[in-house]
């Protein structure tokens, strides 16, 4: 197998690995061990493929996650959202929230009770 479609392979199930552990404390070296690529070698991978660092794009999936769930389990409190969407602390996800999407997670849900 070429080269190129072994790391695209490796690519991709790190990619569903991290999306199936959004919850938990990733890093750069767990990230490393999974894949078995170096911190390096991983950042150079993801910068190709995705344009952007793979702790930016973990924290992307974490907000879209938190963006899902906020559509579909409006009877889930923003707190356990944000335990799932893998962060410890509220303040912090409120700005990454805020950062990507312009308006807060209440905010968010608010024009979601209001759109109906």
């Amino acid at each position: 197998m070429p080269r190129n479609e072994i790391q695209r392979s490796v690519l991709s199930e790190l990619v569903q690995w991290i999306k199936n552990n959004l919850e938990k404390r990733l890093t750069m070296r767990a990230l490393s061990l999974f894949s078995g690529y170096s911190e390096w070698h991983l950042f150079r991978l993801f910068r190709h493929y995705f344009n952007m660092s793979p702790m930016a794009y973990i924290r992307q999936q974490r907000m879209q996650l938190a963006l899902d769930l906020l559509k579909v389990k409006p009877a889930f409190r923003i707190v356990d959202i944000c335990i799932m969407a893998g962060y410890e602390d509220i303040s912090a996800f409120n700005r990454t929230f805020k950062r990507y999407y312009a308006i807060t997670p209440g905010q968010f849900r608010k024009i979601l009770c209001i759109s109906g």
